[in-house]
């Protein structure tokens, strides 16, 4: 990885220092030679280039991430190769930290800034969706909260690698094949069922991922990932009532429901989680309100969490 140090990529991105590496490749921190500013690029590892649902997944998330254009979805800049023909995608630096941090440290979320939290997710969802995206990959690790301004919870969704076009096929979405991660799968996911997955199969992560947050533990929990999945598709999570009771019960009934098992049961239309989420807290504090694009944050400069996918 040190190897990088001090390379140009196309004349404009001057690599200065290492972010995090995983199986399928690296993260580093960049430089705009001319301008003041700051990137973050994500480099493919040479050997991940043999496989091809790797590079697919690869070059899928900057097209996607870049298309979309959403104030809570990490903005994509660039997708080019160097001159050893190593993919690469060019994307803004977060300052903050991701959610399965936040929790980790915090060991769970006030109620207001969790549901603020999961209102910016299902924003950025409902864009995605919009866009005839599915995520299929939301979990905590996936969900970045950036310092801006007096917030240090302003949400940017990543990586999209994975994610589904709806109604397209492709030998990424055939069925049986299972995508995603085992705790924030929907039952749909879990069984292969490719071609059930839909929209509802992100409101089942925001669900899952709404759960933790107010109460520090995983919906759906296991010593394998066999044994999570069962509980995914089989056993219902510990009623929140009883870990959280300070939760207003409007709440409660919108998390059970995203956490419908049958995804008929679920919230169907972008605009339903966040009025379910907005009602449920209007009672005890700021109602949560749509944020516009114009208070996307214009200044965030690093991210210093690790890549999730690689």
């Amino acid at each position: 990885m040190q190897g990088r140090i001090g390379q140009v990529l196309g004349g404009t991105y001057r690599v200065e220092r290492v972010l995090g590496e995983g199986g399928m490749g690296e993260v580093f921190e960049a430089r705009h030679v001319r301008l003041p500013k700051r990137f973050a690029i994500k480099f493919l590892h040479a050997e991940a280039l043999r496989k091809e649902d790797i590079f697919a997944r690869f070059r899928r998330e900057a097209e996607i991430a870049s298309g979309i254009g959403h104030p809570n979805i990490v903005d994509v800049l660039d997708f080019n190769h160097d001159e050893h023909g190593i993919p690469y995608i060019v994307m803004e630096f977060l300052a903050g930290e991701d959610l399965a941090a936040r929790i980790a440290r915090l060991g769970r979320l006030g109620v207001a800034d969790a549901v603020r939290i999961a209102d910016e997710v299902a924003s950025a969802l409902g864009a995605a969706h919009d866009g005839g995206v599915v995520h299929r990959d939301l979990k905590p690790q996936n969900v970045f909260l950036v310092r801006w301004r007096e917030r240090d919870d302003f949400v940017k969704v990543v990586d999209f690698g994975i994610s589904k076009v709806m109604d397209a096929h492709s030998f990424m979405t055939h069925t049986g094949m299972i995508f995603g991660t085992p705790s924030y799968m929907s039952p749909e996911q879990a069984e292969g069922m490719t071609s059930e997955i839909d929209a509802r199969t992100d409101v089942f992560a925001l669900g899952a991922m709404l759960y933790e947050m107010l109460t520090g533990r995983v919906a759906f929990g296991g010593t394998n990932p066999a044994a999570i999945l069962r509980q995914v598709c089989d056993k219902e999570p510990p009623p929140l009532a009883a870990l959280r009771p300070d939760a207003p019960p409007a709440l409660i009934a919108a998390i059970e429901r995203a956490l419908a098992k049958r995804r008929e049961e679920r919230f169907a239309s972008r605009s339903e989680p966040r009025a379910a989420l907005a009602g449920a807290v209007a009672g005890i504090g700021p109602a949560v309100a749509a944020v516009p694009p114009a208070a996307a944050p214009t200044d965030a400069t690093v991210r210093t969490a690790a890549p999730t996918t690689f």
